[in-house]
């Protein structure tokens, strides 16, 4: 991805509307629905010597995404590729595509039992040209690179924001349940346990929102095991695993009327969010002794 294949932008442009403009019946200069548009980038590819009619073939991309959340209703998805860049040799590149462009096909597979809402649809990219200016950053793949350091505290309080979301709304769903054995003291002790699980989470993302500091924070790994550490204050899902689900409310759980048990499936993709338990613990450590983070 040179920088000095920009120009080949204008033959890009050319070739998809020479292509795909009179789809619509109407030749306008305009691609009325790009997904109906089957303009291969690859039959750009330089036969000779470059120029800026042509794309040399590291233009060309075709790669295959899964798990991109809100990918049915987004407008731009943000995504890495690996580059064999000849110098550096394998680099990670970070770049934006367009869902609404030529070549990105969004699939219909989102079939899950949990996190249904968050439309994680696999997407095809396929002949897709993205210029060097494009791209936002580049790293060696499989090294730690400064680039986590920055985002990561921004990142990370925005997602476990909706975890401690779901468990705040099974709460009331909960405690109506448990409203019926109230004078039960074993359902007081639960209904307690559950609360104090809540309440550590919330604590959890309060100080993850802290230790951000209105964007004010040191790029250094240990500010990220600071706040992964305090992520995996899992309290949210251990206020909903087992207290909230099976004990506090008890069969009646597993009725979707209830609510509840669509909200318990939702909240396991915590787990994964960012890393696995034993994974965060091995990351931590490594940080605490001096270690390269990954």
């Amino acid at each position: 991805m040179e920088a000095q294949r920009f120009p080949a932008f204008p033959a890009i442009k050319d070739a998809a509307l020479a292509a795909c403009d009179a789809i619509d019946g109407v030749q306008d200069s305009v691609i009325e629905n790009p997904r109906r548009c089957n303009f291969d980038p690859a039959a750009l590819l330089c036969s000779g010597a470059d120029d800026l009619a042509c794309l040399t073939s590291p233009q060309v991309e075709a790669v295959k995404k899964i798990f991109a959340s809100g990918s049915p209703s987004g407008q731009l998805l943000v995504t890495t590729a690996v580059y064999d860049d000849p110098v550096a040799g394998a680099t990670v590149l970070h770049l934006p595509v367009p869902l609404d462009g030529p070549g990105v096909h969004i699939h219909d597979n989102w079939r899950t039992m949990g996190m249904r809402a968050t439309g994680s649809n696999d997407i095809t990219i396929e002949g897709v040209f993205v210029p060097d200016h494009s791209v936002g950053v580049r790293r060696p793949k499989g090294k730690w690179h400064e680039f986590f350091d920055v985002h990561s505290a921004v990142v990370w309080p925005l997602v476990m924001s909706v975890y401690v979301g779901v468990a705040e709304a099974a709460r009331p769903l909960a405690l109506s349940q448990a409203a019926k054995r109230r004078d039960d003291p074993i359902v007081q002790g639960l209904v307690g346990e559950m609360d104090t699980h809540l309440a550590g989470a919330q604590v959890a993302l309060r100080e993850m929102v802290a230790l951000g500091s209105d964007y004010d924070y040191p790029a250094e790994p240990r500010a990220l095991e600071q706040g992964l550490c305090v992520q995996d204050d899992r309290g949210a899902e251990r206020s909903l695993r087992r207290r909230a689900r099976h004990e506090v409310c008890g069969g009646a759980s597993f009725f979707r009327s209830a609510g509840i048990e669509r909200i318990f499936r939702d909240i396991q993709g915590l787990r994964f969010h960012p890393w696995q338990e034993r994974k965060q613990y091995v990351f931590s450590g490594r940080v605490a002794l001096g270690l390269e983070p990954v």
